[in-house]
């Protein structure tokens, strides 16, 4: 059974040559014949990040939300208006009695975001009507500025995400046919035994073989957005969950939860109470600061150790005592905080969940690390320091009795 598991290199090879070797498929969606024929002409030219382009264009908007529930795209370059339906955006005929309907761009984009996930750039001439906020998935280029489309398409690929959605669609198609399928007999009378075991294969290949194809290559160090699940407002709370709660001030105090997750099931509550580690932001340590004003400088005078080395040892937990913080990297809207376990308060579970505000979790191994972290620091045993003059006393005597010793041999 275990072999059946085993990574199949030539099959995974096989797999990367395919995804690093396909174009990129755009799906471009256009008003007129005459457009569609000129931008797919120069986009069908270009290169992104080593791989070609190939579009396919659609001048019927209504077509085109079908061919994108049906077939695949890394990104759609959509226009905003249709002259034949949307001639009143642009003063070419009389506003629909029943008031201004979606432009048919606008139509597309909805479809999108309910059927699939899909990056969008908006390549139109009437960007000033068009409700919809530029974003890393989203682009908004003028009509004919073709290096600002060259660019916001190369901005999208280099995200990793048209990448990342074509790697998931190949695992899952790959998994289900060439795994599940041929070793069907295998599996037991449970019928979500399957998906649990897909579930777990993407899980895995998410963490780390996508990562390293998108550019994360490095298995010694890790971006700090790899710590989080994020957001993570759904399910029980568990172990590594970060919490904010806001005071009447309107100061927001931030908290890294640390009953074991089993006691907090729901269904069968152990916990009345919650052990919470306060976390403080990072600038407002004084290691930080003193880092900020000083880069790289000695710490006192003479001294060796810098204002950048007393930093990193606040950031691996080795001050101000071993095991005593663990810091949470800045990533979205969480800044960089130092959980202190020396500071640790408890709550009501059922506070908990009414005034506080989960906002993310921390992901495996690092909720693991910081209850290690925890447990280590409470779990610590101080003795009294070793008399090292008599123990050297007394090495010293050993050695001298080891010289003086004469052994049966070297008397004979």
């Amino acid at each position: 059974m275990w072999c059946m598991f085993q990574n199949n290199p030539e099959q995974e090879s096989m797999s990367a040559h395919r995804c690093q070797l396909s174009p990129w498929r755009i799906l471009l969606v256009e008003d007129t014949q005459e457009d569609a024929e000129d931008i797919s002409k120069r986009v069908s030219g270009w290169k992104s990040n080593g791989r070609s382009i190939e579009v396919e264009a659609c001048t019927d908007f209504q077509i085109a939300k079908t061919w994108l529930t049906t077939r695949r795209y890394d990104l759609v370059i959509l226009d905003l208006i249709d002259d034949k339906r949307d001639g009143w955006a642009i003063g070419k005929s009389p506003t629909p009695s029943g008031g201004e309907p979606e432009l048919a761009g606008q139509n597309v984009l909805s479809s999108v975001r309910q059927n699939r996930a899909l990056p969008i750039i908006f390549h139109t001439a009437h960007p000033e009507r068009l409700d919809f906020s530029p974003s890393v998935i989203g682009k908004v280029v003028t009509k004919g500025d073709w290096a600002g489309l060259s660019n916001a398409i190369e901005e999208i690929v280099l995200t990793g995400i048209p990448n990342l959605l074509h790697k998931i669609e190949d695992v899952q198609r790959s998994y289900l046919w060439e795994f599940i399928e041929k070793h069907t007999d295998q599996f037991s009378s449970n019928p979500m035994e399957a998906s649990i075991l897909l579930a777990r294969r993407l899980s895995f290949l998410l963490r780390r073989e996508t990562l390293s194809e998108a550019g994360f290559k490095s298995l010694e160090t890790v971006q700090p957005v790899e710590y989080y699940i994020y957001p993570r407002s759904e399910g029980d709370p568990q172990a590594g969950d970060i919490y904010c709660l806001c005071n009447d001030s309107g100061e927001t105090r931030y908290f890294l939860l640390l009953t074991p997750s089993c006691d907090m099931v729901a269904g069968r509550i152990r916990s009345d109470m919650v052990l919470l580690a306060p976390c403080q932001p990072l600038v407002q340590r004084s290691a930080f600061k003193n880092w900020k004003k000083f880069p790289n400088q000695p710490v006192h005078k003479g001294g060796k150790q810098t204002t950048t080395e007393v930093l990193a040892a606040y950031l691996r937990g080795r001050f101000p005592q071993e095991d005593r913080t663990f810091f949470l990297p800045p990533a979205f809207d969480i800044p960089a905080l130092i959980a202190d376990f020396q500071k640790c308060e408890t709550v009501e579970f059922n506070l908990l969940q009414k005034a506080y505000t989960r906002i993310a979790t921390l992901d495996s191994p690092f909720a693991e690390a910081a209850s290690a972290r925890f447990a280590r620091y409470f779990g610590r045993l101080g003795t009294a320091d070793l008399d090292l003059d008599a123990t050297f006393t007394r090495f010293e005597q050993l050695l001298a009795a080891q010289s003086t010793a004469v052994t049966p041999k070297a008397s004979q």
